[in-house]
């Protein structure tokens, strides 16, 4: 079969366009880790540049955006990254082109080297980064923290929660542990938590 010369161009240009978006998201990611700020960006771009054929890139890029928008403003549960991973392989696996395939890419790659930070903020209320403004404000350091809840006794606007936090892997399940977290919607940066806390696991970010 013939393929006309201006057909082949195009072909040749359209692969050009994917591998060069490849790239970049990879760059993207080594650069900004798992804040969900700049990757919700490139799937509005995504968005934007979607022929909208396809159901998986039409309509699943659409509600990875939303899911990411949801961590960002501290609002997501765990099972909400849970769907976000499903998603972004189903779209992957199913999108008929090039730009669906590749689309998930940025949030793939930070899931599989960053994920901790995305859990961060979820459980901890808080952007390691330092990237998402719903999340400043105050936070406390999870590893830092001895559950001790002096801080919830003491904060006046009981802006300070308890919360116990479990591993994800099986083997890791016995090694739960309750935490202080800030809830950034009550807290109105006082600083009495700061003065209280026996360990300085609470800072100002």
């Amino acid at each position: 079969m013939m393929i006309k010369k201006g057909v082949l161009v195009l072909v040749v240009l359209a692969f050009m366009v994917v591998a060069s978006f490849s790239a970049m998201a990879d760059d993207h990611v080594l650069r900004v880790g798992a804040t969900p700020v700049p990757h919700a960006e490139i799937l509005e771009f995504i968005q934007d540049e979607s022929c909208g054929k396809c159901v998986p890139c039409r309509e699943g890029t659409r509600h990875m955006l939303m899911l990411l928008e949801k961590i960002a403003a501290g609002e997501a549960e765990m099972k909400d990254l849970k769907l976000l991973e499903r998603l972004a392989y189903s779209i992957e696996d199913s999108a008929l082109c090039g730009l669906g395939q590749t689309a998930p890419n940025p949030v793939l790659s930070s899931l599989r080297y960053f994920k901790d930070e995305y859990i961060a903020h979820i459980n901890d209320k808080r952007c390691p980064a330092g990237q998402c403004s719903a999340l400043g404000g105050y936070s406390v350091q999870p590893d830092i923290c001895i559950g001790c809840a002096k801080c919830i006794k003491e904060c006046p606007h009981d802006a300070i929660e308890e919360r116990t936090v479990t591993p994800e892997r099986d083997e890791d399940k016995k090694k739960a542990k309750k935490l202080a977290v800030v809830n950034s919607s009550k807290c109105n940066e006082c600083g009495i938590c700061i003065e209280e806390c026996p360990v300085e696991a609470i800072i100002k970010r």
